[in-house]
This record gives structure tokens, sequence and C-alpha cells, in this order.
């Protein structure tokens, strides 16, 4: 057993839920140690450890030490799940991106993270008072930090984050990775961003959690609302980094774009969610691959409320089902637009459609 193991068993059982008494708290402890005594392959010693010092600590109320090892026993000898089906690297959480070459006027996958890296350290979007308004008005303060967003300055005063970028990269670096503008002479902007007005920074990242693209948007209602780098569509869905970590148990939540998931995260902590939520960027952004992963999983499809995306409900349903989902249901916000708005006004907890 190596200690990589070890953490990343910790890591997993860092995202379970509690376990709660009179709402299947049994389950949720016994799923648990399933998954260290079978899924990561350890010990009955190093499961019932890493149970109690990560895990009990958060259920109400919580585990005897009795009790808790009868469950880690249990899983160990009872459970039917394949040993090690959680260190496996070409199971369902390998997600497959098409890692096509990158054109000559594109960075590559390693520059690009650490680019747009530094331009966050530079830009927390808590130093933006309008940027943090936004943030704040969304609920979205708490997993925004989470995930890291960005907020640029209004674009009369870019020009130092510009520079201070500079000193570190090449002005074609920072071209490429479709920060800076250059026209058909060759000059380059520097006084200011491409799309300048576009300040809200949002980092998708791979399953590794290494910053793959970034996408920006508007705080007003200007259009285009969100942008990409041109030339860059994300390779995967946004969140895919916490659905590499997260129990075999909880329900995959597909939605629209990157806010939604963070506002659904919100939603599962303040409803005890046993939820996984991944976005797509933008409804047309739906890839028939991405259902693979879904494979034996139960999974909501969380898109808004209205025709528009019912059509793109039932389209992403059938790719969900021919990847062989256990279930798939329709799960709409309760008296709100979409999920940000609903976490906004603070709506109930919302029912499933099936």
């Amino acid at each position: 057993m190596t200690v990589s193991t070890v953490e990343r068993a910790a890591q997993y059982l860092r995202q379970v839920p509690p376990a709660l008494s009179g709402s299947g708290g049994h389950g949720t402890t016994f799923a648990a140690a399933v998954a260290l005594t079978r899924g990561f392959a350890l010990d009955e010693q190093t499961a019932f450890r890493l149970l109690s010092e990560i895990h009990n600590p958060t259920c109400e109320p919580p585990w005897s030490e009795r009790e808790l090892r009868h469950k880690v026993e249990s899983a160990a000898k009872g459970s039917t799940r394949a040993p090690g089906y959680l260190l496996e690297r070409n199971d369902r959480r390998d997600w497959q991106s098409p890692r096509k070459a990158q054109p000559s006027e594109q960075l590559d996958p390693t520059s690009y993270h650490n680019v747009i890296a530094r331009l966050l350290d530079l830009c927390p979007f808590v130093d933006e008072s309008d940027v943090l308004a936004y943030c704040e008005r969304r609920v979205l303060v708490i997993e925004g930090a989470n995930v890291r967003l960005g907020g640029l300055p209004p674009p009369h005063a870019q020009r130092p984050i510009v520079a201070e970028l500079l000193r570190l990269f090449e002005t074609q670096t920072l071209v490429r990775a479709g920060l800076l503008r250059c026209d058909e002479s060759g000059a380059v902007d520097t006084s200011r961003f491409m799309w300048p007005r576009h300040r809200l920074l949002i980092p998708w990242r791979d399953p590794d959690g290494r910053i793959d693209i970034l996408q920006r948007r508007r705080l007003d209602a200007g259009d285009p609302k969100y942008v990409f780098p041109r030339g860059r569509k994300p390779p995967y869905p946004f969140g895919v980094e916490q659905f590499a970590v997260a129990p075999d148990e909880h329900t995959i939540v597909w939605c629209e774009g990157a806010v939604d998931v963070l506002a659904l995260r919100l939603l599962a902590f303040r409803d005890r969610l046993p939820i996984v939520p991944l976005g797509l960027p933008g409804l047309d952004g739906w890839r028939a691959d991405w259902a693979g992963p879904c494979g034996g999983r139960h999974v909501r499809v969380g898109f808004d409320a209205d025709s528009a995306d019912d059509k793109h409900a039932e389209r992403i349903t059938r790719d969900l089902y021919a990847a062989d989902a256990a279930s798939v249901s329709r799960w709409t916000p309760s008296g709100a637009k979409d999920w940000a708005e609903a976490m906004e006004r603070g709506v109930p907890r919302p029912e499933v459609v099936a």
C-alpha cells in the first residue's frame, strides 16, 4: 500500500456527506466503508482510522467505536464490489479529452495553465468591489473562493495587470492564451485585455485540477454574456475535478454552465444532497462521449424549465441511457429561472421530475 493510496482515500472520504440519524445514515457510512475497504483496497485498521478521523466527527450523532468497526468489517467481508475498483486508471473516472494537436497560434496545455494561474493570483475576485457584489448577489462567494474565481479591474485600470504578466511571459504567449488582442499588422494592445468588459474570470479544469480554459463573464447585460478564448473549447465539463473524487453513490446532475454548478454545490451543502454537479459550456456544448462516465450512475438533467431546454434534455437523456446510466430524471429549480437564481432567492429544496 502506498501513501498516495491512503491520501487519495482520505480525499475521497472528505467528499462523503455526514451520516444523519433518520436520514439513511447507516447507508452513508456503510458506503464509505465499502469505498475504503473495497474501492481503495485498504486494510480494515486503516479504513477504521480514516473513518474515525475524517467521517465520524461529521456524523449526527457520531458512531461508537464498536459500531464503526462493525461497519468496516461488514463492508470488507460482505461487499460484492471488485477489490480496487477505485484504483483503476481506465474506469469511468477517466474522462476522454479530444487532445488534438494544438494550432500553432495556441499555447500547449501546461503553458496555458501557468499563464491563467498567474492571472488568477493577480486578480482575486474579492479585490474588485463590483465583481464581489455580483458574486454576493448570486450567492457565489464561498464556492467562488473554492474554485478561485478571478476579477479583472475595469478596462481603464487593466494596464498594470497586463504589465505584470508581460514581466513574466512573452507578449506572444499572452496573445496565444487569448488575453491580448493582436491586429492584422501584428501590433498588440497592451493597455488592456481582450474582451476588457468580461471581468469575472472562471477557470475550467481537467480531472487532475489543471486549468484547461478560462471563461469570462460580463457583469452587465451586454452581449455576449460569456466568452472563451478564440479557437478553444472546454475539453471537459465544469466540475469534472470534483467528480473524480465523489462517491459512487452520489447522483450526477448536469446543468448549464459554471455558475449553476457553483449554486448547486451550495444547495447540496445547504440541503445535505448527495449530488455532484457538472456544467456544460452552453446547451449546445454537450458532447455525447461525456455520457460515458455516467454509466451505472443515477443522473439528473437539471436544465431550466422551458421548452428549448426540454429539447436538449431529451437528447442528452437518450445519450445517457445509451451509456447505461442507471436512471435519468429531469430536475428543475422551483420558482426560479435557474439554480443560481434559486439560491439567490432562497427557494425551497426542489423536487425531482421523473
